[in-house]
């Protein structure tokens, strides 16, 4: 479980926070690239998962795949056809693995569910639990994403509810102060808080903040060594 949530921060902070490198580096010579991340662990729904996150492969697929093949301005069974077909090149984008393809189809088979009467369902049920829905379904995604293969993401899934002494003196291990605290930092500014702080903090404090935090990352990272990004291999 704490790997599980700890490589849903990772992945989310590393290619949210390089997208956001190529959105300011562009910005030096006069490009101006629209935002990629819209705090995409906040959402309600899978659909509005898919309009929060990567947003610039999801438009591409919609424009170039999704819109030609028909969209939803077609027969049920067709639109249906046409989802799980973005989502099925959806997972071969990142990679050449089944693995990749059965994550792909996992996001539309839920994003059928949601079209047909799922949705409605969802609606209806307090905003808390539409967000821990999401939370749970992106979570066990991510599993399939980051294992090597199906068989592997399976057996992952199964230990999340096989619980033994060996597994808590494992979590012991890795759960220390340092992990807590990235993890609910991780988990507070993947919410639109600083957009709250920014609101009612002094600018210059703010400024001074971030400078501090920046100062103290990369430290951290120069004491931890070579991190290459995860995304670089998509």
């Amino acid at each position: 479980w704490i790997g599980g949530a700890a490589y849903m921060l990772q992945i989310y902070y590393d290619f949210s926070g390089y997208s956001d490198m190529a959105i300011g580096m562009g910005k030096m010579f006069g490009f101006d690239f629209m935002e990629n991340f819209n705090f995409p662990y906040i959402s309600k729904s899978i659909k509005e998962f898919w309009r929060r996150w990567h947003i610039s492969l999801s438009i591409w697929f919609r424009d170039y795949v999704y819109i030609p093949l028909g969209g939803s301005r077609c027969s049920k069974l067709k639109t249906n056809r046409n989802l799980l077909i973005v989502f099925a090149l959806t997972g071969i984008w990142h990679g050449a693995s089944w693995n990749f393809v059965f994550w792909g189809l996992y996001y539309g088979i839920f994003l059928l569910l949601e079209l047909t009467f799922f949705g409605n369902i969802l609606k209806r049920i307090p905003v808390f639990l539409q967000r821990i829905y999401t939370l749970i379904v992106v979570y066990i995604g991510w599993i399939f994403f980051r294992a090597e293969s199906i068989t592997s993401a399976f057996r992952y899934i199964k230990g999340l509810f096989v619980f033994n002494e060996d597994n808590w003196n494992l979590a012991r291990q890795y759960f220390n102060l340092e992990l807590i605290f990235f993890m609910i930092t991780g988990i507070l500014f993947a919410m639109p808080i600083f957009s709250r702080i920014e609101k009612k903090c002094n600018k210059a404090v703010l400024d001074s903040i971030i400078i501090i935090m920046f100062i103290i990352s990369i430290l951290w990272l120069v004491g931890k060594g070579f991190s290459p990004f995860l995304y670089f291999r998509f």
